[in-house]
């Protein structure tokens, strides 16, 4: 099981607006009590590898809607047709493989 920043990364705290995020979350007055809150269980998704990380199915690397429509999508069903997803970028030298 792996742990996913849920509302904000760890990386984005210094760049957000503490008043929009006081608005939301009135407890978080401060950066310090935000840097604390940010790894607490208030912000923290409990995840397996294959939803946080995995290629069609994690967190960072789809869109947060199709992420979510996988809890629920139907065994003959699927939003995201693996087989289909093309390669999503080309290569910077001609002759290198993605």
């Amino acid at each position: 099981m792996e742990t996913h920043h849920f509302h904000f990364e760890w990386a984005s705290q210094n760049g957000l607006d503490l008043d929009k995020v006081t608005a939301d979350w009135p407890d978080l007055t401060d950066r310090v009590k935000l840097a604390e809150w940010v790894d607490s269980e208030g912000n923290m998704l409990v995840l397996c590898a294959a939803h946080h990380r995995g290629k069609y199915t994690g967190i960072h690397e789809i869109t947060y809607p199709a992420w979510l429509l996988q809890r629920y999508e139907g065994a003959e069903f699927s939003f995201i047709d693996q087989g289909a997803v093309p390669i999503a970028h080309t290569p910077l030298l001609q002759g290198a493989t993605p």
